[in-house]
């Protein structure tokens, strides 16, 4: 079963000028960015107030667990409605048969989807100006498909387009506590794996301060409204740094003390998988620019028999305190937590990954290769020439497969061999010293280069004076 397209939709670096309340706030914009991502702009139907692809979302609350009024209270909600419009190559938001729009709303932002649409134009816009109580100004940047011939962001005509109106300072100005979450649901997870239940994840926060984000994975899709049956799965904490090499895997904050803002958060998603990414001052009190934290969600691409693997799905958490986003051999940002279909255990597993040096790199003669560009061969070789192909003017970038080298250590000398399990779909790997925010691809689904060899999903739009992936 070949996988599905991604269908991703972004949101490009959603600045956040303040907040209140930290670090409570600054965790609660980033739940309602989420919540407003996935809800609507994703899996949105054309109920203006219920997200969709919420666990057991036909239940009331039962798949919510957060302050009074952080869905649709009314400071918080300004305005809705299903009758928006927007012109190719305009920054303008109209509506035609109601008129809700106030010159107060300048500074909030414009949630916009259509049921069903696979158009990056749903997403989640600053509104940057008023012209009357039918039309405002949005900022394409954001979100917004660029035209074929060019890769700016701007927004395509549609009309009959759903829209809410959010003030997120009012979000984050809401009484928090630790244990609220929401769960999200994979409806699409079949389009992945055949025959896969709809798996769900459960973002929570924790600790007293609210400072630290979680995720909590369900493979069968198990939720009956307060709690995962029959799952005890481990909640997977922001880890303070990516693998040994890096002083060790502790425990980190998404946020640290009180910074100074703005911040910036960028949100990718699409079929079966989520991306979230924070960073910027605002992340960590004198953290200055190296504050980012994000997590990844995904149903990759099934590799055993159904019958042995009926549900994969796995996760990535990764703090503001880490001290690399570097994709390292068996560790860094190519390692998934896997919850084991066999037992309750949640188990990290390295990520294989084609490329021009192995495990064992560190004592070969790519070494000096590498590091310094001598001969190799009697030829210059650096590093960004090992990654490429000059014959057809192509990088290595390559697909992760999970692969559990030694139970006990994983990394250990003795016992190697490889079970390879799945396929990571959404995220591509490539060389370290790739330009930064390079974008990459010709087919449907694209790729940026977010730090490290990492590289998420892009729609190849060029994103100008704005920030993105700070603290990468």
């Amino acid at each position: 079963m070949a996988a599905p397209p991604l269908n991703a939709k972004f949101v490009r670096s959603h600045m956040v000028p303040n907040a209140q309340n930290m670090p409570a706030g600054g965790m609660g914009t980033i739940l309602r960015l989420v919540y407003e991502f996935w809800g609507f702009c994703l899996h949105g139907s054309n109920d203006l107030r219920a997200p969709g692809w919420m666990a057991s979302s036909q239940l009331t609350g039962s798949y919510i667990s957060m302050p009074t009024g952080f869905e649709s209270g009314s400071n918080i909600l300004l305005a809705s409605g299903s009758d928006g419009t927007t012109t190719a190559g305009s920054p303008y938001f109209s509506v035609t048969g109601s008129a809700p729009f106030s010159a107060s709303y300048v500074g909030k932002w414009l949630t916009t989807w259509q049921s069903g649409s696979t158009s990056t134009d749903d997403s989640i816009y600053p509104i940057v100006g008023w012209l009357n109580s039918s039309s405002i100004v949005i900022d394409p940047q954001c979100g917004g498909t660029p035209p074929t011939t060019a890769s700016v962001p701007q927004l395509t005509t549609r009309s009959g387009i759903n829209y809410r109106v959010i003030d997120y300072y009012a979000a984050s100005g809401l009484t928090y506590a630790a244990g609220q979450y929401f769960v999200i649901q994979f409806n699409d997870s079949g389009q992945v794996n055949s025959g896969q239940a709809s798996s769900q994840a459960k973002i929570v926060s924790y600790n007293s301060t609210f400072s630290e984000l979680r995720v909590q994975l369900s493979p069968s899709g198990s939720w009956d409204g307060t709690h995962f049956v029959s799952e005890s799965y481990a909640e997977i904490a922001p880890e303070v740094s990516l693998g040994p090499s890096y002083g060790g895997w502790g425990i980190a904050d998404w946020f640290h003390g009180v910074g100074v803002f703005p911040g910036y958060v960028t949100l990718v998603g699409g079929t079966g998988f989520l991306l979230c990414q924070a960073g910027g001052t605002w992340m960590s009190a004198g953290g200055g620019q190296n504050a980012g934290s994000f997590f990844h969600i995904e149903v990759p691409s099934r590799m055993y028999p159904q019958a042995s693997d009926p549900n994969p799905i796995c996760a990535i958490n990764v703090g503001s305190g880490r001290a690399s986003i570097q994709a390292n051999v068996g560790y860094g940002a190519t390692h998934r937590f896997f919850p084991s279909p066999y037992d309750a255990t949640l188990r990290r597993w390295p990520g294989l990954i084609k490329s021009i040096t192995g495990s064992g790199w560190n004592g070969s003669t790519f070494l000096a290769a590498i590091q310094s560009g001598p001969t190799l061969g009697n030829g210059v070789v650096s590093r960004w020439s090992l990654f490429e192909n000059p014959r057809i003017n192509k990088f290595l970038m390559n697909s992760a497969v999970m692969a559990m080298a030694t139970v006990p250590g994983q990394a250990a000398a003795t016992g190697q061999f490889s079970l390879a399990r799945a396929r990571l779909r959404s995220v591509r790997f490539t060389s370290g010293t790739y330009p930064l925010f390079i974008r990459v691809g010709d087919g449907t689904d694209r790729w940026i280069h977010a730090g490290g060899g990492t590289m998420w999903p892009w729609d190849h739009a060029l994103v100008a004076d704005r920030p993105v992936f700070m603290g990468f």
